[in-house]
């Protein structure tokens, strides 16, 4: 039997950031993204401090459609 791969059994999470590995491999910008969750099942996607208030913020709030902000995050 011949193995074969759907890609719809991979986790879309697992997918953005190996696409997001495969994106900084061929360049040198400084991009950042994350999925974020409380909770979550990998530690590189459990939400800090900001990003949980956030979440938090949008359970409470079903008015809550659209908010955009710019975070700058330094590295060191």
């Amino acid at each position: 039997m011949e193995e074969e791969f759907e890609p719809v059994w991979m986790s879309s999470t697992y997918a953005v950031r190996e696409m997001e590995r495969y994106f900084k491999s061929l360049h040198e910008i400084p991009y950042f993204y994350k999925e974020a969750a409380i909770n979550a099942r990998h530690p590189d996607n459990e939400a800090d401090s900001f990003e949980r208030d956030f979440i938090e913020r949008l359970n409470r709030d079903d008015s809550l459609h659209l908010l955009s902000e710019i975070r700058i995050l330094l590295q060191g």
